[in-house]
């Protein structure tokens, strides 16, 4: 670049007037601290705080024990209900429990003697029902005998036989008898369990005996029309106590399971009596009433202030009602928003600082939370964090403060200006530091670090308390260049090397 005298005079020939002659101004590289952060508002406000409410409902404030703006200890004591209404409802069902418990008791008393009374008849065979169909049975087979009796003499006695007929349906007439008995014996057996057949099994055997035997009975009238003589007579009587003495048996039994299901119905009505004695559903109501009254105390729920008392003396409540809020100032918290090219390295426990904007304090505070999901504002995205610090009696909920978020901080470094430090033609980086003797400014390489923005560290090249040269602001420092002077008609420089005089000053 070629420069004229008036502007830029010679760099090697000015001495140490140079570097201001050519707009370069001498600093001193200095120890530093380069500190990069972004600052965000915001207002403070508790970290926590508890909302109370009754678990009680339908009675009203007794008295109020703090006023807003008290320091509490968690389980102090806030406010009384007034627990009368509640009282009345626990004085209303003791006594309900009390009476249904006596006239339950002698209603279970009352079920059991009776089964206890009509079981002890049962096993003893002192059941008048039970009696009085044994003694049937018994007078019946007494009968039967007789009139079996009566028949064989009268056939030991009588030569005269009978026709075909007639012995095969008397024949038939025994042996369906004997099976009405066998089919007896097997449902009394089947009813006391000393057989494997069930008693339904049974019944039908013995339903299909009786059919069998009232058959033969009928064949035996068709066949004995045909040949009458004395022991039809003899022979009828017979059929008929053989018919009673059956259906006394028949009715022994339907006795007998009357009598079953009827210890079945005094079974049941005691345990019926048992379970309307059963009072489990009203002492739990009456345990519900026992802790309402202990709802009537509200305390506090943790340590803090109470914040809010929005309730007086007298007013009703329900179980939406807020009676009171406690806030603690032990820990205080600032939302703000960190955008997407900041958040990089920034992590829950992350230091910052907090400044009140009133009081100028600041406190040291860290980063709680950190959303996973962005909100994106004009093509930005943000992500919402939550600082917190400890409290203090200055720091109070809703003062504006400024928050800052360090992003780089290192400490007593060797810093210069960014402006001082350029940039070679291959990438390398300089700064002009003076010349020896009459040299001007000379490029001295530097290997650069961190920036604040303003300041740049030197890592090497450039030491505290060296020299270097500043450029000023819109000028360029440039190093060999050409310029005119008054010689011999323009020579090249005005060094040792040029057409002029050794030492030619302009």
């Amino acid at each position: 670049m070629l420069l004229t005298a008036a502007l830029v005079p010679s760099l090697s020939s000015c001495g140490s007037n140079n570097a201001a002659l050519a707009g370069l101004t001498e600093k001193t590289a200095q120890i530093r601290d380069l500190e990069n952060y972004r600052s965000f508002s915001g207002t403070i406000n508790p970290v926590d705080y508890r909302n109370v409410y009754p678990d009680v409902g339908g009675v009203k404030v007794r008295e109020l024990l703090v006023e807003a703006g008290d320091e509490v200890h968690a389980g102090d004591v806030l406010i009384e209900l007034n627990p009368e209404p509640i009282q009345q409802q626990i004085d209303q069902q003791e006594a309900q429990l009390a009476a249904s418990g006596r006239s339950a008791s002698l209603s279970v008393q009352q079920a059991q003697s009776q089964y206890n009374n009509y079981k002890y008849n049962l096993d003893n065979n002192l059941d008048s029902q039970m009696l009085g169909a044994q003694q049937a049975i018994d007078s019946a087979f007494a009968q039967l005998v007789n009139a079996q009796r009566a028949f064989n003499n009268e056939v030991g006695l009588n030569n005269q036989g009978f026709g075909t007929s007639l012995m095969a349906a008397m024949q038939s007439v025994d042996s369906s008898y004997q099976g009405v008995r066998s089919a007896q014996l097997g449902l009394e057996e089947a009813q006391a369990g000393k057989s494997i057949n069930s008693e339904a099994s049974a019944q039908l055997a013995l339903d299909s005996a009786w059919q069998s035997y009232n058959q033969a009975v009928a064949n035996y009238n068709a066949a004995k029309i045909k040949e009458e003589n004395s022991l039809t007579g003899l022979y009828d009587s017979l059929v008929t106590a053989q018919f009673n003495y059956l259906n006394t048996i028949d009715n022994y039994n339907a006795a007998a399971n009357s009598s079953r299901q009827q210890l079945n119905n005094y079974a049941l009505q005691v345990e019926s009596a048992r379970a309307s004695a059963d009072q489990t559903a009203s002492q739990i109501t009456l345990n519900n009433l026992y802790k309402q009254i202990g709802y009537c105390t509200i305390t506090a729920p943790m340590d803090g202030v109470v914040t809010s008392l929005p309730v007086k003396v007298g007013d009703s409540v329900t179980q939406a009602t807020l009676l009171a809020t406690v806030t603690s100032f032990d820990t205080m918290k600032v939302d703000i928003k960190i955008n997407e090219y900041d958040i990089g390295g920034v992590t829950t426990g992350s230091p910052v600082s907090i400044t009140l904007d009133a009081t100028g304090k600041t406190y040291e505070g860290t980063i709680a939370s950190i959303s996973r999901v962005a909100e994106v504002q004009n093509g930005v995205s943000y992500f919402t964090s939550e600082v917190e610090f400890p409290g203090d009696e200055e720091a109070r909920s809703g003062m504006s403060a400024e928050v800052k978020l360090v992003l780089m901080s290192i400490p007593d470094v060797v810093a210069v200006p960014s402006a001082a430090v350029q940039t070679e033609a291959d990438g390398t980086s300089y700064v002009l530091v003076p010349g020896e003797g009459r040299e001007g400014p000379q490029h001295r390489t530097v290997l650069t670090g961190e920036t604040d923005g303003t300041y740049i560290q030197i890592v090497s090249g450039l030491e505290a308390g060296e020299t270097y040269y500043e450029t000023a602001a819109g000028m360029y420092p440039q190093m060999n260049v050409e310029v005119s002077g008054p010689g011999d008609g323009g020579g090249r420089g005005n060094g040792p090397d040029g057409n002029g005089p050794d030492g030619d000053e302009p």
